[in-house]
């Protein structure tokens, strides 16, 4: 049940006092009452800035919820379900405290932000986590309540930023692939991290043997959206590559995301050119069948796949020559990328 408090306020206007209402000065409350099953998909978490959940009533969150601003106070006296994310900015805080003794459940998580987080005289179970940042007085636990089963205060956050229960889990929104001139590129965000260590990007040409081509690191602890992306710059040719994330935690714990798959163009037949010398010590030379009349680039890559270095060329030639001195001793490929197609030839520098 949602109710608009009206304010009540005076204006004196000729000698005369008025007593004047608004809906204005202060802010709706969200109450649900005992009887009343509410689901977060269902409210308008913008329009309400006092939250209460009266005694037989129950509030379940279906949905991921980010409630920030001017919030005054979120009370439980009946019961809280979370199933998916709530994270909470507001300085009123929340506050579960004696009403009925059904338990609120939290099989998702909570980021307590700002505010206080207190438990008085009410059970809080489930199989999710609660992050409670700032220092220890932003967590209260007494009057015979519970967090996951602890009673104290000490034993539910021994340490400070408190995180109760499960390890709150990187949260993956999307991970997208896609092929570029012969690059793969692999874009993530995430909508919150907690204790995110890195990523290791894996590749697998049948879908269930993976090997690590790369890593980034992570960002720790962060509410905010975080955007990634990586390079395979010596993706697998002609065929079917498949990619997964392999998410690690600062103390090891490992997770998974889905697996995305991308389909590379079979490699352009090279009669059009040829390197010269080869092998060689000083420079790369490219010799074209005929004059070089469009745009292409030029890429010399390791035989791990790494790139070494990168050339774009529209000149009006039939030769090409680099400088390769600096460049160690070993087997590289050259690849040429032109017209949306991909060539390549392996060079030896000695």
């Amino acid at each position: 049940m949602r109710k608009v408090q009206q304010g009540l306020y005076y204006l004196t206007l000729f000698g005369m006092l008025f007593l004047m209402t608004t809906t204005s000065i202060q802010a709706q409350e969200l109450e649900i009452n005992g009887g009343e099953n509410i689901l977060a998909s269902s409210i308008n978490w913008n329009n309400f800035d006092k939250v209460t959940i009266k005694s037989g009533g129950t509030l379940t969150i279906d949905v991921d919820v980010t409630k920030s601003g001017s919030m005054q106070e979120f009370k439980v006296e009946g019961v809280l379900v979370i199933n998916t994310g709530f994270t909470l900015t507001w300085p009123g805080g929340m506050t579960f405290t004696e009403g009925d003794s059904n338990d609120s459940t939290i099989n998702g998580n909570i980021i307590q932000s700002n505010g206080v987080f207190k438990i008085d005289k009410k059970n809080v179970v489930g199989s999710g986590g609660v992050l409670i940042e700032g220092p220890s007085d932003n967590f209260t636990l007494d009057g015979g309540g519970t967090l996951f089963g602890q009673s104290s205060k000490s034993s539910a956050c021994p340490s400070y930023p408190c995180q109760a229960g499960v390890a709150l889990p990187v949260e993956l929104v999307t991970f997208e692939v896609g092929e570029y001139d012969g690059v793969v590129m692999l874009h993530w965000v995430t909508a919150s991290e907690i204790d995110n260590h890195y990523f290791d990007i894996e590749r697998s040409s049948s879908g269930t043997d993976f090997k690590p081509i790369g890593r980034l690191e992570g960002h720790g602890t962060k509410e905010q959206a975080t955007r990634y992306e990586f390079a395979d710059e010596m993706p697998v040719l002609n065929q079917t590559s498949y990619y997964r994330l392999r998410q690690v935690d600062f103390d090891g714990t490992e997770d998974f995301s889905p697996i995305v798959s991308v389909q590379m163009r079979a490699m352009a037949t090279k009669a059009d050119w040829t390197l010269f010398p080869n092998p060689t010590k000083s420079t790369i030379g490219i010799r074209f069948s005929g004059i070089l009349d469009e745009r292409v680039q030029i890429r010399v890559v390791d035989a791990q796949g790494k790139l070494i270095r990168t050339y774009e060329e529209h000149s009006q030639s039939s030769y090409l020559s680099y400088p390769i001195a600096d460049i160690p001793a070993g087997t590289y490929w050259v690849q040429i990328i032109k017209a949306g197609e991909i060539s390549q030839e392996k060079i030896i520098i000695h």
